[in-house]
């Protein structure tokens, strides 16, 4: 027989993750049976993994017998689905962010799950990284949903709540992804330029359209990764199809920021007022390899930038005046590091920005292995999402993917140290993935002004005065 169910939301079928599936009854949901003799028994089952659709399946008595029928919603009304991506949390957000933005524009929910990468380590962790935990201290997109959901139900409030996904597994949530019936989002297979920017993932999205791209084509990092998907059939859909001719990229950007000022701090984070201080992100611990010359060179374009910045002080305009008197907060992965330039910083006459409270000594056990890391990152997170300004330091290369998605996500000047052409991965970005133009918010040294320029104006927004300086200030930041 033609069975429908019908229901505002749409019907999709039943994701087979549950040994035993919690059904819930639909009440007076339409339903049609089209044959004689075919009547309803059971309404519909409602996982806790939809959120904005309905899961819909119905057990018909037909000649004696009962048979579950599952009922797939219309193909035009597919959510998204996406894998994790692999590295640390800047990566996984950014790619996050992207998607989010794909299903915004295209008006779909997007579903992931947070890898954990491999055996033996803590479900739910990551590099450190407690997903339980940072879901209590920051929102995500609210078109962004998580598998883990239907699995072991949303993360507790409470704040001292800092566990596992009890009865997760990396396998329990690769069988859920196969399960879930949705389009899935090409997994940045080559080549492409870079996923977590808004403009270079707008020229991925469109490359992987006019080349034919299918909808489950992988670059494969794991081998976690590559089972969480089939290979692609031969009739498997082409991401055209799910893209459509129609996204241009001021409509594509325009929801990239929407999904971007959707992250937030849930709980206090001890964060100076936003827009008053200046960040820089020294990132070392991971990218330190030993090469001399490297460490030499890195150190050397920090000096000079400082010293730039520092010298803005005394010009008459008043963006460079602003810059070189903000105070710094100085983030780094290696205690070292920290220390020098903070003492370079105070020889050079800036000023430090404390944090306004001691986070880990207000959080439940906020000092112990399983918290601290991830309290420490959401915290240096929202640092750079509320600051006037950042400038990165980084070994081996031009940015962080870290600071580069929490600036870029606030909408905060982002100064990278180096020009165009010595900016090695950044210049594609530049060059091919935003036709040459500057990409918003992002700033080198050939465009040093423009990011003073911008710092000014992040800051005059961001004091309460809705000024530049005042005198107490000036004063605070030893100025």
């Amino acid at each position: 027989p033609r069975i429908r169910c019908a229901t505002p939301a749409g019907v999709m079928e039943r994701p087979d993750v549950h040994e035993k599936p919690h059904w819930r009854p639909c009440g007076a949901m339409p339903s049609v049976c089209d044959s004689p003799g075919c009547q309803v028994a059971a309404a519909c089952a409602l996982p806790t993994m939809i959120l904005v659709a309905v899961v819909c399946a119905l057990r018909i008595d037909m000649d004696g017998g009962l048979e579950e029928v599952v009922l797939r919603q219309p193909e035009q009304g597919l959510p998204l689905k996406t894998l994790c991506n692999s590295g640390g949390f800047g990566n996984r957000l950014g790619w996050w962010l992207t998607a989010a933005a794909v299903g915004h524009v295209l008006q779909r929910p997007v579903y992931s799950f947070w890898n954990t990468l491999g055996a033996g380590r803590p479900e739910g962790e990551h590099r450190g990284t407690n997903f339980t935990l940072l879901r209590e201290l920051m929102t995500f997109p609210a078109g962004l949903h998580f598998l883990e959901d239907s699995l072991a139900g949303a993360p507790a409030a409470s704040p001292a709540s800092v566990g596992i996904w009890e009865g997760t597994s990396a396998a329990a949530s690769a069988a859920a992804y196969r399960a879930f019936e949705a389009d899935p989002m090409p997994f940045h297979p080559l080549p492409y330029v870079n996923d977590y920017s808004p403009e270079p993932s707008y020229t991925m999205w469109e490359s992987f359209s006019r080349r034919g791209t299918r909808v489950c084509e992988l670059f494969v990092y794991t081998a976690q990764e590559k089972d969480a998907e089939p290979s692609c059939p031969d009739d498997s859909k082409a991401w055209r199809e799910v893209w459509g001719p129609h996204i241009d990229k001021a409509q594509y950007l325009e929801s990239y920021a929407a999904v971007q000022s959707e992250l937030r701090p849930r709980v206090p984070l001890c964060l100076p007022a936003a827009g008053t201080y200046l960040v820089l992100h020294l990132r070392r611990g991971d990218r330190w390899g030993g090469n001399r010359q490297e460490v030499e060179l890195t150190e050397a374009v920090l000096r000079l930038s400082l010293d730039s910045i520092r010298r803005s002080r005394d010009t008459d305009d008043d963006s460079g005046g602003i810059v070189g008197r903000l105070p710094w907060l100085v983030l780094s992965d290696d205690d070292a590091t920290r220390s020098a330039v903070l003492a370079d910083l105070g020889r050079l006459g800036f000023s430090e920005e404390p944090w306004t409270c001691d986070l880990q000594e207000r959080w439940p056990d906020g000092r112990s292995w399983r918290v601290e890391p991830t309290l420490q990152m959401a915290q240096s997170f929202f640092a750079m999402y509320f600051a006037a300004g950042v400038l990165v330091s980084a070994a081996g290369s031009p940015e962080s993917s870290f600071s580069t998605v929490a600036a870029l996500a606030g909408r905060v000047p982002l100064l990278l140290p180096v020009s165009l052409q010595q900016a090695g991965a950044v210049h594609d970005w530049v060059m091919k993935g935003n036709g040459g133009e500057p990409m918003r918010d992002l700033y080198l040294m050939d465009g040093f002004d423009a990011w003073k320029q911008a710092v000014s104006l992040r800051h005059q927004a961001g004091n309460s005065s809705g000024r530049a300086l005042s005198r107490r200030d000036r004063l605070r930041t030893g100025s």
